[in-house]
């Protein structure tokens, strides 16, 4: 009951594998548990089967080793290890040990090394940015001015920063950024209701009957009269 294992390749369209791998039941299958592409059926070549873990583990090596991988510049596969890897805890011994440093004398991982040196440099640059920022842009500044009534455009246009600064520094400064509604609605102050009222009433707005919406169907009758007339180009005697 032991044999229950077997190893795969995955296979490029013209028939050479990209990827060997070793697994038992639907594992070669299984999208959803492999960093691999796995490609449609009729190109999911299963290599050997019956085999105990032990097996299938050192077969995986060995196809490996024949093939190579792309990353370490040995060949076409995408395996990002030389096999052997799973539950049961597989041990190289001495003779496999020796074979697969041997394989990597000599051998860099270029893109490897290219991904860290840049992601080394943007942090460096990030943390020069961040410095400068606080040297010209201080948070506390601009919490002062927000806490005075400010709003961010116009610390914006105060301090020369951008708003996404802003509001990073005010965040910092643990400063509760003020939304639009949090102002609420000035028109529901009696006073203020009054006061745009009078402003409008002195500025000659009508009211009462001057006004052509006073009462029941007079604007809208005006309305109608005048869309008649213009359908028309008769006036109404």
């Amino acid at each position: 009951m032991n044999n229950i294992f077997y190893t795969y390749a995955y296979l490029r369209k013209d028939g050479k594998p990209y990827y060997i791998g070793k697994g038992k039941n639907k594992r070669a299958y299984d999208k959803k548990r492999h960093s691999a592409y796995v490609p449609s059926k009729d190109r999911i070549l299963i290599l050997k089967e019956n085999l105990t873990e032990e097996e299938a583990f050192k077969h995986e090596i060995y196809m490996i080793a024949v093939f190579g991988r792309k990353d370490l510049e040995t060949g076409i596969l995408y395996n990002l290890t030389d096999g052997g890897e799973g539950p049961s805890g597989y041990v190289y011994n001495e003779e496999q040990r020796k074979k697969m440093s041997d394989m990597r004398k000599g051998k860099s991982r270029p893109k490897h090394s290219e991904i860290m040196k840049t992601k080394s440099n943007l942090l460096e640059l990030n943390e020069q940015k961040q410095i400068m920022m606080r040297e010209k842009y201080s948070p506390e500044n601009i919490a002062e001015l927000y806490n005075q009534g400010k709003t961010l455009k116009e610390i914006k246009s105060i301090m020369g920063c951008g708003l996404v600064w802003i509001r990073k520094s005010l965040e910092e400064m643990n400063v509760e950024i003020r939304h639009r509604n949090a102002y609420g609605n000035p028109m529901n102050d009696p006073k203020v209701r009054n006061k745009v009222s009078q402003k409008a009433l002195e500025r000659g707005a009508w009211s009462g009957k001057n006004n052509p919406n006073y009462g029941e169907g007079i604007c809208r009758d005006k309305i109608i009269q005048r869309t008649k007339e213009v359908n028309t180009g008769k006036k109404k005697i």
